[in-house]
């Protein structure tokens, strides 16, 4: 994730959003209606229309509490190569630097992510963050996000919660767009509005496909792979007429044939996917303040593994991993640098 900088990894791992049910969104006609039969899209104007269309497309959105996520592993390890789990902030490198950091959250310890599925069969990622150092066993978080997708239609949607200071017990969350929703906190609903949705940009991020898989996420085993289904936003239009950006339209894809040891298992967008890629090939040194152990090799390498001693053993050296994904790394480089160069992107 200088300024721009932080303010881009904010938006980065904000998200893990939503979905909903599949009829008038996607365009499918009722099981009774005509070969003619043109269904009326769902009018999207607030919180509540939103989820109603994300569940036409995705089906019900899930009951869920933060205690049904795994918690996020934060780890420090050592030069001689021992681990010590990170429950104060004495346990950090110091003080600031672990092994596999959030994005938001750094390496602070107690957040938690989870997946529900549905019976269509759709995904509902949350992601519980703290961003402070709280008691082991507390229940409370500073920071919410729910990412859906239906691996059917790769229709999408994303909900998330304000970062301001205000932190919840995570036993207790609310449908979004209700009265409870509404009424959460004294001075704001739980809830982003539509309008705070649609300036998220969640896509700004969330480019290539709905679900970010970084180091320190994976080690959940949590989050849903599927890379290559379509994707596609529920309500684009409307958060684009709403938001300050256009970025809910779809990101363009690289297809520069050099880029293929890269892009062979999922698609990469030239938004944030540009930068992460160079995370993934250890080509910035740090990812969001990793310690010392993870800014060298086979560590700071998680492409095209995100398990570093599985890495080690298929490539002796960062010189032999460099033979074989250098030069599409070199490309990707590139292309994110120049992105009008002929033969890079395509819609």
């Amino acid at each position: 994730m200088g300024g721009t900088g932080v303010a881009r990894v904010t938006v980065v791992m904000r998200a893990l959003a939503l979905f909903g049910l599949l009829v008038a969104v996607s365009g499918c006609p009722s099981p009774d209606a005509g070969d003619d039969a043109s269904p009326t899209p769902m009018p999207v104007t607030d919180l509540a229309s939103y989820l109603a269309a994300c569940e036409d497309a995705l089906g019900p959105f899930p009951d869920f509490v933060c205690e049904e996520g795994t918690e996020i592993p934060i780890t420090v390890t050592d030069s001689a190569g021992t681990t010590t789990t990170v429950v104060f902030e004495s346990d950090l490198e110091n003080g600031a630097l672990c092994d596999r950091p959030l994005g938001v959250g750094g390496c602070l310890p107690g957040s938690r992510v989870g997946t529900k599925t549905n019976a269509l069969g759709s995904t509902f990622t949350f992601v519980c963050r703290s961003y402070q150092f709280r008691a082991p066993g507390t229940v409370l978080y500073d920071d919410l996000g729910v990412i859906a997708q239906n691996p059917a239609t790769g229709d999408a949607c994303f909900f998330a919660m304000p970062i301001d200071g205000h932190e919840f017990d995570g036993t207790d969350i609310p449908r979004p767009g209700t009265q409870e929703d509404a009424e959460f906190f004294p001075d704001r609903p739980f809830w982003y509005t539509l309008p705070q949705i649609a300036d998220a940009a969640c896509t700004q991020c969330h480019d290539n496909d709905p679900y970010i898989h970084t180091p320190a996420i994976e080690q959940t085993g949590q989050v849903p792979s599927q890379p290559l289904i379509p994707y596609q936003i529920v309500a684009a239009s409307e958060l684009n007429d709403l938001g300050s950006t256009s970025v809910w339209s779809p990101s363009r894809r690289l297809v520069a044939p050099a880029a293929a040891p890269c892009v062979g298992c999922h698609r990469l967008g030239e938004r944030f996917t540009c930068d992460l890629a160079q995370y993934a090939a250890g080509r910035t040194g740090a990812l969001w303040g990793a310690g010392t152990e993870f800014r060298e090799w086979p560590r700071s390498h998680w492409m095209d593994t995100f398990d570093d001693g599985a890495l080690a053993s298929r490539f002796a050296t960062e010189a032999e991993w460099d033979a074989v994904y250098g030069e599409a790394v070199d490309t990707i480089t590139d292309c994110c640098n120049s992105p009008s160069t002929p033969g890079c992107w395509a819609e």
